[in-house]
């Protein structure tokens, strides 16, 4: 945001116009009541302009201070879906490295039932002009996709003790993609720069 008005460069040349002025005012006092008045209209020109550009900056200033606001708003909103869904994703995959697949198909289960994925529905009807990048969201909308469609299957999935080991590499590998996802997402939001 390098680009933005900043009221601190325009406070900054007002005040070295001014200098500006006294210097050239010591330095070529009025000698009579016309060149005062030419001198008072000049420095009345000035404070107008001042006054108009000042006008203009305040509103766009405020606006960029207020979409900051949101954004950062938003991020701390995402990050903290993301923290509860990796808390509950790395117990998953937990489970899933001590060979526990009924353990981790029933938390993936709860994973659907609790909060989070609710959580990033919420933030996936947020407009897009919020997110960061196009990618940051089709990210996001993936992880909820996988979450759902991963714990829907294993909430149904009838799993004979032989097909545990088949399942858990399944469940090995679909939770290696959300957890790379849920780093993509955290470091595009932590980024929060738009493309």
């Amino acid at each position: 945001m390098q680009n933005e008005p900043s009221g601190r460069h325009a406070v900054i040349l007002f005040y070295a116009l001014m200098a500006i002025l006294v210097v050239v005012l010591f330095r070529f006092p009025p000698q009579n009541s016309g060149e005062v008045a030419a001198w008072v209209q000049g420095v009345g020109t000035l404070a107008a302009v001042g006054a108009a550009i000042w006008a203009g900056l305040f509103p766009a200033m405020q606006s960029a201070r207020q979409e900051r606001s949101v954004r950062a708003e938003f991020a701390q909103d995402v990050t903290d879906v993301l923290d509860q869904a990796e808390r509950a994703v790395v117990r998953v995959v937990e489970m899933v490295d001590e060979g526990d697949y009924r353990r981790a198909a029933n938390r993936l289960e709860a994973i659907r039932l609790m909060a989070i994925q609710a959580g990033i529905a919420d933030l996936l009807r947020t407009p897009r002009s919020r997110w960061p990048s196009r990618r940051c969201y089709a990210d996001m909308f993936t992880l909820n996709r996988m979450l759902v469609v991963l714990s829907d299957d294993e909430a149904v999935a009838v799993v004979t003790p032989e097909q545990e080991p088949e399942r858990l590499a399944y469940l090995s590998e679909q939770l290696d993609v959300i957890v790379k996802l849920m780093a993509r997402v955290r470091e595009e939001i932590g980024g929060g720069a738009r493309p």
